[in-house]
């Protein structure tokens, strides 16, 4: 699994070539386009849900520390 913009980028750049680098016909096009985008979605879903989970841990963390104190 894709676990970084970096990586994500690198995905799309190398999907990229190899989709330039084959012939297909347009039926194979439309395949190869809908499952990279679908990987990129998801890959994009999957880094939102993350920091959104990062950022709530970290705001837990601080209230818990706010209130001890």
């Amino acid at each position: 699994p894709i676990q970084s913009a970096d990586e994500l980028f690198s995905y799309i750049r190398t999907s990229h070539q190899e989709y330039l680098s084959r012939k297909r016909n347009v039926e194979q096009d439309c395949q190869y386009i809908v499952h990279v985008c679908c990987q990129v979605l998801h890959t994009i879903v999957f880094l939102i849900q993350r920091a959104l989970a990062l950022a709530t841990s970290h705001n837990n963390l601080i209230s818990k520390a706010y209130v001890t104190a």
